[in-house]
């Protein structure tokens, strides 16, 4: 993985809502279907009741928003942009819940193209440009490998 961020539970922000994993037991979590969002849900809150259906019309989010779904499980940064462009209505449960590498996918074949990729992206990490440009785009990595709650 070039970087690792987290999946994170979003719910609204209010004094009934969910406060821990544990609270979301029969409880509609929305995730994008065929997605590690998806998979995380079904692996890490097996008791809630998984809402993978496509909406043309609305976002899980604004599913959330509208109190359709009870959690949203989405990638960190889209969470924290999220929570940025709807101040005071969302709040994501504390604690990570599961890692979140990104990378890049190639055909088997090209073994050359993942050793320039590979060189690139470590030259880009050892001169500071790497974090340099995760943090103008509001990405920020995890270190952590801890189990949620």
């Amino acid at each position: 993985p070039y970087f690792r961020t987290e999946l994170v539970v979003l719910v609204r922000e209010a004094p009934d809502q969910p406060e821990s994993l544990r609270d979301l037991v029969a409880k509609k979590v929305a995730g994008s279907p065929g997605t590690t969002s998806q998979r995380a849900i079904a692996r890490l809150l097996p008791e809630s009741v998984g809402v993978f259906s496509p909406d043309a019309q609305r976002t899980d989010l604004q599913r959330l928003l509208e109190s359709e779904v009870d959690a949203v499980v989405m990638d960190g940064p889209a969470a924290e942009a999220a929570m940025a462009s709807n101040p005071g209505k969302l709040r994501r449960i504390p604690g990570l819940f599961t890692p979140e590498d990104y990378a890049l996918a190639l055909p088997k074949n090209r073994s050359a193209l993942r050793s320039q990729i590979d060189d690139c992206l470590r030259t880009l990490q050892l001169s500071g440009n790497l974090d340099s440009w995760n943090g103008k785009y509001g990405l920020k990595e995890i270190s952590t490998s801890s189990q949620p709650d």
